[in-house]
């Protein structure tokens, strides 16, 4: 067994809780408890929740465990699972630093998101000796549906979110891959899953979507908590009945059945709360309407 940093108390003491050997939290997502957090809150109040989030100790990255919904602290990236890295090192200028790859059948797609300063769509060959340019994107994952590789991708910067859903295929006479839009976003995405008949449910920092056949978006849930826009991760559970969503000090869980969405915990005592000064600042800054 080992240990890690959970949360506060309500008093502002450190709360240690024991992770398994997996590092998963002991306590099943299904068996932790939803937050009071009422529909017609004010901007202050959303922001004093977010802040009281984002601030604390805990992020939680979501996963599927003996075919139950586990949750364990994300890592230092911010909860993004560990990505395949590339047998090659990659040199190309600003962009360096791969965020996303994928290994294809000619080879690998590589992807860069460096926020407002742009982003890059590579292809390289196996031995990465070889490679082209295949749009300017800025790539926040791949993911594979009905045969097609399809790349997230978006950008979250100050008051601008916006995204897409881009499609890649191979040129039948040149043998290269091109990018081509098929479906925009209502903003950023963050975290995503494939649903049971092939459809793909994308969190976004507005909250809940739905593509069908690579094309058709369909928005489920809105949410305009601060919060949302640090989505990490997202699962289905194995019964098709809900979504959850990892994010600092919460995990998110949406019903298909009753439309609802929650926040939850494993205890309310794990809850990190600003301080009277800090809730007092936030609430003089953000007065509705301002």
């Amino acid at each position: 067994m080992k240990a890690f940093v959970s949360g506060f108390c309500l008093l502002g003491c450190p709360l240690i809780v024991a992770a398994d050997s997996n590092g998963l939290f002991p306590i099943p997502v299904a068996e932790w408890i939803a937050v009071d957090v009422p529909d017609n809150r004010s901007l202050a109040d959303k922001v004093v929740f977010s802040d009281a989030a984002l601030n604390s100790e805990m992020c939680w990255e979501v996963l599927i465990h003996d075919s139950v919904v586990a949750a364990k602290k994300a890592g230092e990236s911010g909860g993004r699972a560990s990505r395949t890295q590339l047998p090659f090192d990659v040199s190309l200028g600003r962009f360096d630093n791969p965020l996303e790859i994928l290994q294809v059948d000619d080879g690998w797609l590589v992807g860069d998101h460096e926020g407002e300063f742009g982003g890059a769509l590579y292809w390289f060959s196996s031995d990465g000796k070889s490679r082209y340019k295949i749009s300017d994107h800025q790539v926040e994952g791949f993911v594979r549906i009905l045969g097609v590789v399809c790349v997230l991708e978006g950008l979250s910067h100050r008051m601008m979110s916006v995204g897409s859903m881009v499609c890649l295929e191979r040129d039948l006479k040149w043998r290269r891959w091109r990018a081509h839009e098929v479906a925009k976003l209502p903003a950023d995405p963050l975290a995503w899953v494939v649903g049971p008949h092939s459809e793909l449910y994308v969190f976004t920092g507005a909250g809940l979507v739905m593509i069908e056949d690579l094309k058709d978006v369909k928005v489920i849930w809105e949410g305009k908590d601060f919060l949302l826009k640090f989505a990490n991760s997202m699962v289905m559970t194995p019964d098709r009945a809900a979504l959850y969503v990892g994010f600092h000090q919460y995990v998110g869980r949406y019903v298909f059945k009753t439309g609802k969405f929650d926040f939850l915990v494993p205890d309310l005592e794990m809850i990190h709360r600003l301080t009277p000064e800090r809730e007092k600042e936030l609430r003089e800054s953000y007065r509705d309407g301002d």
